[in-house]
């Protein structure tokens, strides 16, 4: 009786262990966030973690598209400067601050007075924020804005308990995390994990696990391995030779997803030889995408057709430049250089083998680029660096607009007031055309006529190419099996919160 009684002690333990085991999820991630305050963070393992803790008004999807989230519906004023929102009644954030309109409004005029490092997402647009009652709020805009929403589901709107923000400093907020999302904040160990806990009365119902814990494993065959071994319920990131082997496997899911980001040759419009677009077109024709995406991501990224990728918001699939080396030959004879030229080409370590590709393939048509691998602080110098002065031809980088929205890409990079030092156009492509079709598209609120306007805009682009858009590179991710319900936003973030194992 004794050994039965002994067997049944066991069998239960083990089966309390697997119980508890099943209600964790861990993510290996491969960096800590650098914050936890949503507004101040511009690092994809900061926005990972922060949509688990706290809820925004509206929010994206896995296809980018915005739905409802704090508030239920909103309407535009007439004159596109005025957005009500009605929010959802009977929220609490973690702390038991009631969430209402007030909160909302100390969390955006805490943005707004600037110096957080996404204040640049809401000041230039938003003037005020008005309390209408407990449950109303306007944005006032000092002009209509078409992306407008576009910018309130970015991470940077995110809405953080006005308790934590009327307490604390703004370098100490990222020290209490509070939301009244899904899952309760409960430890940061640096360089190890961050640890959440299930909000039992989250205002959509609770979790269906019970913890989160976001491992730190920078090193990508690391992860892979834990993977594999059980250690790890999530892995982000996993290197494409490694996909066909977690395929096989009976206890792995490999999520393949499109991300936002182009990853392109910038040339430098602003000297000879970039500075005649024939040069440029001829770079962007002597480009063999297809070839890229197969020998370098096995086939887990695609050509891009546009400085825009396909799940941003307002791409246009313009066609242009097919891999014709013989028509690059003949634009750069038409440009005066009819045996090519030598040029540089600066990448940091991430494309250092995409630009050794590219190297040998501009040699065919004749331009001898010279391939400079810098590390990435020093790469962003460079980069940053007025391109009348600047000592590079060309450089590989990438781009993804974390609004999921068009404007995020054609404004900070194409837009000639925004010129090196002044913002993010490192080219220095000056078109009036563009111009007027950035602010344009800026300022329409209808979704259709805005559309058409991006259309045009991005045609431009492509016909002038300051950049040569090469890969949309695919966001692979593996899990266990046992686990349903994992998403991957195109922004570049993994959510769990919505996960169960079944």
């Amino acid at each position: 009786m004794k050994k039965v009684l002994s067997v049944l002690v066991v069998f239960m333990l083990l089966v309390s262990v697997t119980a508890l085991m099943a209600s964790t999820v861990r993510v290996l991630i491969p960096s800590d966030p650098k914050t936890l305050y949503p507004a101040d963070m511009n690092d994809n393992p900061s926005e990972e973690i922060c949509r688990h803790i706290y809820d925004g008004l509206v929010e994206f999807d896995e296809n980018s598209n915005i739905h409802p989230a704090l508030a239920k519906s909103w309407e535009l004023s007439e004159d596109g400067t005025v957005y009500t929102f009605h929010l959802v009644k009977g929220v609490k954030f973690h702390d038991g601050t009631p969430f209402n309109a007030e909160a909302v409004k100390v969390n955006f005029d805490k943005i707004l007075a600037g110096g957080l490092r996404r204040s640049s997402l809401f000041k230039p647009i938003v003037k005020e924020v008005r309390v209408v009652d407990d449950y109303t709020v306007q944005f006032v805009l000092y002009e209509p804005f078409g992306p407008f929403l576009n910018h309130l589901a970015h991470g940077a709107g995110l809405i953080v308990s006005p308790k934590v923000l009327e307490q604390y400093p703004k370098d100490e907020i990222w020290k209490h995390p509070v939301g009244t999302g899904p899952f309760k904040f409960v430890e940061w160990i640096k360089g190890d994990h961050i640890k959440l806990a299930a909000n039992e009365n989250y205002w959509k119902g609770k979790p269906k696990i019970d913890e989160i814990v976001f491992k730190i494993v920078p090193e990508d065959e690391t992860r892979v391995l834990m993977l594999e071994s059980g250690d790890a319920e999530v892995i982000e990131r996993v290197p494409p030779i490694h996909v066909p082997r977690l395929q096989k496997s009976k206890n792995i899911d490999v999520i393949i997803w499109p991300s936002l980001t182009v990853r392109f040759v910038a040339m430098n419009t602003t000297k000879p030889p970039f500075n005649d677009k024939r040069v440029r077109q001829a770079v962007a024709y002597a480009i063999n995408k297809d070839a890229i995406c197969k020998a370098l991501f096995r086939g887990y990224a695609k050509p891009a057709d546009s400085v825009i990728a396909p799940l941003v918001n307002g791409y246009y699939s313009t066609g242009l430049y097919p891999y014709d080396p013989e028509k690059a030959k003949e634009l750069l004879k038409e440009a005066g250089y009819p045996n090519g030229f030598e040029t540089t080409l600066y990448v940091a370590p991430t494309y250092h083998d995409v630009g050794v590709a590219v190297q040998g393939q501009l040699a065919t048509v004749g331009i001898n680029a010279k391939v400079v691998t810098l590390e990435w602080g020093t790469f962003l110098d460079e980069i940053y660096t007025d391109p009348k002065e600047a000592k590079w031809g060309m450089f590989i980088v990438g781009w993804s607009p974390s609004t999921a929205d068009a404007d995020w890409v054609v404004r900070p990079i194409f837009y000639s007031e925004n010129i090196v030092p002044n913002g993010d156009n490192h080219t220095g492509y000056n078109s009036p055309k563009a111009d007027e079709l950035i602010v344009k598209q800026m300022h329409e609120t209808d979704p259709e006529k805005r559309k058409e306007i991006l259309k045009e805009l991005q045609q431009v682009l492509m016909e002038d190419a300051p950049w040569a858009p090469i890969y949309v590179q695919d966001q692979l991710v593996a899990k266990t099996s046992k686990l349903e319900n994992v998403k991957v936003l195109p922004i570049g973030v993994v959510i769990v919160k919505y996960a169960y194992f079944k």
